[in-house]
């Protein structure tokens, strides 16, 4: 009973399950840097425009 109970849960969907909890936190950070490094983006421009001025 015990070795059809293993059987049930495939390795498939547990890598599966391990690659979907690493991959959405993944997405949420490249989103995180991304938009921090778009802003540190923006103000560098204006610093330049500053310093232009």
């Amino acid at each position: 009973g015990r070795e059809n109970n293993k059987d049930y849960f495939s390795p498939e969907l547990l890598v599966l399950y391990f690659a979907s909890s690493l991959i959405i936190p993944a997405i949420g950070m490249i989103i995180y840097f991304a938009r921090k490094a778009n802003m540190k983006g923006s103000y560098s421009l204006v610093e330049a425009q500053k310093s232009k001025v």
